[in-house]
């Protein structure tokens, strides 16, 4: 039970890092590439467990924030103007600033100061926005994921041997196209004697769609082959790296894939003590989700894992 504690502290730790330096840097420009830094964890798996732990993707935290900080300077600070404010929250531009407070707070930050200045001269307490902090130790604490227990995946932390699979890249996306690729696989893996009942079907995906705009995450759909099977035109060959991996049993709809995968590297991972490791995670397909009933996905999820 310590273990599992300390293993909790430590993913806790990492993200308040984090977010004490979004909010020591609201007014700069802040990259995913630092926050990665910050937390010791890899840009595609560091998005992953931040949402899991704090409830909202870091794009989404930090633009919260900014909008919240921006809201304050325009109540108790009328000697700035908006478009120093928006400059001051971190803002690429007034116009930019503008769609994003009316998308926030349903009215124009000119509206928003009209309306409530008022208050806030009369106010006794007045937070000065400069000086805002947030208790990230309180804040990530008291967040609590709703979606965890629904999923209820069985798991296991296992050694895997490597495999050798046969592919075909997908490049735009994650898309329906995919499984156009696959069918295509099997017709070139059929003839070739390539298919038994020993063949995995694995997807790759390299791209977390949350952090790589989705017309550019890239795929490739995959058959596990014999170890003398070479490329062959489109058809490439890779190795996909033994070790130890978390398998996760999935089942359920698409929606559903990316808050397993969340569930896995921000809850059950740190509860075993371990962290995700920098080798691309991937998928062994048990069905074809399009002929089921229910269009379900079966699967494990396997992600390579390493000591925390």
């Amino acid at each position: 039970m310590r273990a599992k504690e300390s293993s909790i502290r430590e993913y806790k730790a990492r993200i308040n890092r984090i977010i004490d330096f979004i909010n020591n840097n609201l007014s700069e420009k802040i990259t995913l590439e630092q926050l990665a830094e910050v937390s010791h964890f890899s840009i595609f798996h560091m998005h992953r467990i931040f949402k899991s732990l704090v409830g909202e993707a870091p794009n989404e935290f930090i633009k919260r924030l900014r909008l919240e900080r921006a809201a304050a300077f325009l109540k108790y600070n009328p000697e700035y103007s908006i478009t120093e404010i928006a400059i001051r929250c971190g803002f690429n531009s007034p116009a930019a600033f503008a769609r994003s407070f009316k998308q926030q707070f349903g009215i124009s930050s000119t509206e928003f100061r009209q309306n409530y200045f008022k208050e806030s001269k009369n106010s006794k307490t007045v937070n000065k926005p400069g000086k805002m902090k947030i208790s990230s130790s309180v804040y990530v604490e008291f967040i609590k994921s709703k979606n965890y227990e629904k999923l209820k995946m069985k798991y296991e932390i296992t050694k895997m041997p490597s495999i050798r699979v046969a592919y075909l890249a997908h490049l735009e996306g994650y898309t329906d196209a995919i499984g156009g690729l696959f069918e295509k696989l099997c017709r070139w893996a059929g003839p070739r004697g390539y298919l038994n009942n020993e063949t995995k079907v694995i997807g790759i995906g390299f791209d977390n769609p949350n952090v790589t705009p989705i017309e550019k995450c890239r795929y490739y759909a995959c058959i596990s082959v014999p170890e003398n099977v070479q490329p062959e035109k489109e058809f490439g060959i890779l190795t996909l790296e033994g070790g130890n991996y978390i398998v996760a049993d999935f089942v359920g709809k698409m929606e559903q894939i990316n808050v397993a995968y969340e569930s896995v590297v921000g809850k059950i991972l740190p509860e075993n003590g371990y962290q995700p490791d920098d080798k691309p995670s991937f998928e062994i397909y048990l069905n074809n989700p399009n002929e089921d009933k229910d269009r379900l996905f079966k699967m494990k999820m396997c992600i390579p894992v390493k000591p925390l």
